[in-house]
């Protein structure tokens, strides 16, 4: 199991980590209940729940759980805010593979990309990953080259497995896809919580703010990094 340093110096070294244990199964078998109802299918097989705080606003623990504060404060210092009110995910059987890609903000700027993280990824498992039900496929080490993928695919590629109740963490300069879902029965289940330094803009027409109801009865620390609207 990777302490908190050691994932530190994973994120900085090979670009991502994963953290064992963080969330109780049960917990994650229950935000999967909460958010399925409100998820729609913008993809064959594939469903997403965007600005998921105003639905279910029980996924709040997750977004300041000690951790992984830690860790984004050490990415990304103090004054980081949360940037896109969570997403949660579906990916059932027959669900495609994506391209290639990397991550906002880095995809907007010129190249060659900041050495510096410029956010941090976290995808709360709320199902086992594993090779063949879609999870995420990363190639380690990339984000040092500071620059778009320009290849397909590359024989370093790996998936990210790990157990229930899990999180991974990942830099947005890390080249990575979803992968295919090829199980009988088997979805992947997540809750992306995405973090950013207070000197890059949140952008207000891609990612939902929360609401001004729910923004209310969120934890003062969760309020100290959100915006209502």
């Amino acid at each position: 199991m990777i302490c908190v340093d050691g994932a530190k110096i994973r994120l900085a070294e090979e670009g991502y980590c994963v953290l064992e244990g963080l969330l109780d199964p049960a917990e994650a078998d229950r935000f999967s209940e909460l958010s399925r109802p409100f998820m729609k299918a913008p993809e064959p097989n594939f469903y997403h729940l965007g600005g998921a705080l105003n639905d279910v606003p029980q996924l709040a623990p997750l977004c300041i759980h000690p951790t992984i504060l830690e860790i984004a404060e050490h990415e990304l210092g103090e004054g980081f805010i949360l940037a896109n009110n969570v997403d949660v995910t579906l990916t059932e059987p027959g669900a495609p593979p994506q391209g290639l890609h990397a991550d906002v903000p880095l995809s907007w700027m010129p190249q060659p990309w900041p050495a510096f993280p410029t956010a941090l990824q976290v995808f709360w498992m709320l199902t086992d990953y594993t090779p063949d039900n879609g999870a995420t496929v990363v190639v380690p080490f990339s984000h040092h080259a500071r620059r778009h993928p320009t290849r397909a695919s590359y024989p370093q590629e790996v998936p990210v497995l790990g157990r229930k109740g899990s999180a991974f963490l990942m830099r947005p300069g890390v080249w990575h896809r979803r992968g295919e879902n090829t199980s009988r029965d088997r979805h992947r289940g997540t809750v992306n919580i995405f973090y950013l330094p207070r000197y890059i803009h949140r952008p207000k027409d891609s990612w939902p703010l929360v609401k001004q109801s729910v923004y209310e009865k969120l934890p003062a620390r969760l309020r100290e990094m959100t915006s209502s609207g």
